[in-house]
């Protein structure tokens, strides 16, 4: 869920962390735009996330958030095949 992700960013900003890479998979048959949307959304609280967590004094640098995407390509013999 979106929560287990930002508590995981949180927990690794807590470490020391300062960079965080998404992924994401586009073009899946139930796909809405609102999904698509909430790709940045996302992005935004993580990044709200470290300047929460991690004290000004202890940042390593500003925080990096990388969002990689790919197309969903479906593959015969499996329940997309048709999608």
């Amino acid at each position: 869920t979106e929560e287990e992700i930002l508590a995981g960013a949180r927990e690794a900003f807590r470490g020391g962390w300062n960079k965080v890479k998404l992924y994401f998979m586009l073009g899946l048959p139930t796909e809405t735009e609102e999904d698509r949307v909430a790709i940045s959304d996302l992005a935004n609280r993580i990044s709200a996330a470290y300047y929460e967590e991690v004290p000004k004094e202890k940042r390593n640098g500003r925080c990096q958030i990388t969002v990689s995407t790919s197309f969903f390509v479906p593959k015969a013999f499996t329940p997309f095949q048709w999608a």
